[in-house]
């Protein structure tokens, strides 16, 4: 259940913890704090297809930089790095640090899917039950030692076990038919097993039998090395002249800890870094200010793969009735619910997937991201009073941004008469909650999706690992399963958009908002991009002091 607390509701990088005792549920008057006050927060758009991606340069103070090394590119994380383990890492560690240590077998290649990394070539045999994957040949370790199929077969039976069993659980076995030649047979077709090896928390590549030696001494094959990683806010990584992708720009990287996420960017505006990860959108709104600190800063933004929803308990009445669902969901004013969850952070969107996604499917025709139904009872063909009084539980879990979007849904449903309140649980009765089905509405997060398969089948087939609020429709199933095999990315996309039309048609799941993935660095670094899946790279990054 740790598993599917997690992806039912996860913080950005790492799950809270605590020590203390859990307390007792606590019931708060989703009215007070947020409710309608918020900002639309672009919620007057007409569609949901935010920019992908935009820059703002503001403005700093004279030389700044000047005391950092030549060719070093100075990073500022909010968390230092829990282990060097790839297939145990978390959070900040393993998307802004070990990225540039590790490569994978391919990676991905913004909204086509995915690209060759250290797999040259890669095709489906027996209608995709069979994949098999050429290695480049002379990819060097960092230690000197050559690459081969062993490595991988290793890391993937390796990752299998120790870091996301629910999406590998399917392979069968792992083939090495020659040194350069990778087979992976799974149980049953599927299409989107590149895309799961590839994606931003894909299957790093590590050296056979490295095991428990990894924490500590990770060697990969990517185009940084690990030069000291003894201090308890700094590590020190530096450029492996042998990459197969050629040296990177840059001499080496140093990631600083800075927790305090203020701290972080007045420590990039003061040239104390030079690129600083998550920034906040309290930080943000300081820069759009035009305070004199922020010159030769950019500020760069682009829609995070994860969407935020809440789910309707189908077990429960009066939720198990489509149009008091449909009611629910045409209520929704997303900008206030993007506004009070992130602050500027997010955009607001009724899709699972965000834009710039390959399998994005815009939301229906005429209606913004952000607005509600100007009449929700009477768009459902319901009566003005068909819900008054009704209560309603919404379950969330002890996490700020659950309890201001639980908050804020709360309100908004009140004004369609409900008696909604929250209900905020602490983690092991979250969890029991969501087990026993007792709660009538509670929070999806859908983190690290990219792939429909993982996007639908998880929470809305009647058996996916995550549906946890009860929804059962054969032809959405019939649709999920046939999709998932199919390997033409046209026909596949035809697919997942009949599945789309139904789970919208019985109000499934209600997708509230998109969290943005917001950094910022100086203008002096060249070659820098976010890239859409949340990892980080600097292989072809420069710094001009």
């Amino acid at each position: 259940m740790v598993v599917l607390a997690l992806l039912v509701w996860g913080c950005d990088d790492a799950a809270l913890e605590s020590d203390a005792p859990d307390p007792p549920d606590e019931a708060t008057d989703a009215g007070t704090g947020t409710g309608e006050a918020g900002s639309e927060a672009g919620g007057g758009t007409a569609d949901d297809d935010p920019t992908e991606s935009q820059e703002d340069t503001a403005g700093a103070p004279g030389d700044p930089s000047a005391d950092l090394p030549e060719g070093v590119l100075f990073a500022a994380i909010g968390d230092a790095p829990d282990t060097l383990d790839p297939h145990e890492a978390t959070g900040l560690t393993r998307l802004a640090v070990l990225e540039n240590v590790y490569d994978r077998l391919v990676e991905p290649n913004g909204v086509d899917g995915v690209e060759p990394a250290l797999a040259e070539r890669w095709e489906p045999v027996d209608g995709g039950q069979r994949w098999v994957f050429e290695l480049r040949e002379g990819v060097r370790w960092h230690d000197g030692a050559e690459l081969d199929g062993h490595d991988v077969r290793y890391s993937i039976e390796r990752a299998k076990s120790a870091q996301q069993p629910d999406r590998l659980g399917d392979v069968s076995s792992v083939e090495v038919p020659d040194e350069h030649t990778v087979e992976v047979v799974l149980e049953e077709p599927r299409a989107n097993l590149p895309a799961d090896l590839g994606r931003g928390r894909g299957v790093a590549i590590v050296p056979e039998g490295s095991g428990e030696v990894l924490r500590d001494d990770p060697v990969g094959t990517g185009p940084f090395a690990v030069a000291d990683a003894t201090g308890a806010t700094e590590l020190e990584l530096e450029a492996f002249s042998d990459h197969w992708g050629g040296a990177p720009e840059l001499d080496g990287i140093t990631y600083r800890t800075v927790r305090d996420d203020t701290a972080r960017m007045d420590a990039l505006a003061a040239g104390e870094v030079d690129w600083a990860h998550r920034v906040t959108a309290e930080v943000r709104a300081r820069d759009a200010d035009g305070e004199p600190e922020w010159d030769d800063v950019i500020i760069g933004t682009r829609p995070r793969p994860a969407t935020v929803a809440y789910a309707l308990n189908h077990d429960r009445q009066p939720w198990a009735e489509a149009p008091v669902r449909e009611a629910l969901a045409a209520a929704v004013r997303r900008g206030t619910i993007a506004e009070a969850a992130r602050r500027g952070a997010a955009q607001p969107g009724r899709t699972a997937l965000p834009p710039g996604t390959r399998y994005h499917i815009p939301g229906p025709p005429g209606l913004g991201a952000g607005g509600a139904t100007a009449d929700p009872l009477g768009a459902a063909g319901l009566e003005e009073d068909a819900l008054e009084g009704l209560e309603l539980d919404l379950l969330v879990p002890d996490d700020d941004e659950a309890r201001r979007v639980g908050s804020a849904l709360a309100a908004q449903w009140r004004g369609i008469g409900l008696d909604a309140r929250t209900r905020v649980a602490a983690p092991e009765r979250y969890e029991s909650a969501l087990r026993d089905g007792a709660f009538d509405a509670t929070l999806v997060r859908l983190e690290d999706h990219r792939d429909p398969a993982d996007t639908y089948e998880a929470p809305l087939h009647s058996e996916g690992a995550h549906n946890v609020h009860g929804f059962v429709d054969e032809e959405v199933d019939a649709i999920l399963e046939e999709a998932r095999q199919i390997l033409d990315p046209q026909e596949r996309a035809e697919a997942y958009e009949r599945a789309v039309d139904r789970i919208r048609e019985q109000h499934a799941l209600t997708y509230l908002y998109h969290p943005l993935e917001i950094q910022g660095w100086r203008a002096d670094v060249t070659g820098y991009e976010i890239r859409g899946e949340g990892s980080v790279r600097f292989e072809d990054v420069s710094v001009e002091r």
